[in-house]
């Protein structure tokens, strides 16, 4: 597994090599980040002290590492970008995650196929469902206490998942329009709508 962390410059300067190398009992007082992670991914918890360590001292992105990054070419082989999956994500999240941020107009079965192929036996991935999770939040009542996490999936629409969410969690149709509003501002939700369906006819 490839721990590199891409946030990172490739090097240190010797007086953050030197204390690394004090605190992680490392042989040398100057090593290359590289060096670093090649030396400790036997050991993901260490790994991670020494990310939380490094990060003090210089500014990092991000904390999780990219397990699996895949560039996307269009049918003309130019780059479109690149699919990143994170350390235990859903390979599927990480799908549309770029479909929906990129906007391409793409064969997306194939592309999610294509991925899965690509992923499928690395350690650290998750693929439990075929779906994706495009918004996921913990929602809490005006007095601060929880209610329950509201979860929109990416073949739903999310006017439903709302209203339905309210109606399983007896929140009252007057906070449904403000939550909608919430949903709406994330860029990995597509609405069509924004009125729900009240009543459907199961045997139309």
């Amino acid at each position: 597994m490839d721990w590199s962390m891409h946030c990172c410059p490739s090097s240190v300067d010797s007086l953050l090599a030197k204390e690394i190398g004090l605190k992680y009992g490392l042989a040398k007082s100057r090593i290359t980040m590289a060096h670093g992670w090649a030396h400790l991914k036997y050991c993901r918890a260490m790994v991670e002290n020494l990310l939380n360590f490094v990060c003090k001292a210089i500014v990092c992105s991000q904390v999780i590492p990219v397990v699996l990054r895949k560039a996307i070419k269009d049918k003309d082989g130019n780059f479109k970008g690149n699919i990143e999956i994170f350390r235990d994500e859903e390979v599927i999240d990480a799908v549309v995650r770029f479909i929906r941020k990129s906007k391409l107009s793409l064969d997306e079965i194939a592309l999610k196929n294509y991925i899965f192929r690509q992923a499928c036996g690395i350690s650290h991935l998750r693929f439990t469902r075929n779906v994706a999770v495009v918004y996921q939040q913990r929602i809490n009542a005006v007095d601060g206490s929880h209610i329950n996490v509201l979860t929109i999936n990416e073949n739903e629409e999310p006017a439903d998942a709302v209203y339905r969410w309210c109606q399983e969690n007896n929140v009252g149709i007057r906070y449904m329009e403000s939550i909608m509003n919430v949903v709406y501002g994330s860029e990995l939700v597509v609405c069509k709508r924004r009125e729900p369906v009240y009543f459907f006819n199961s045997d139309q």
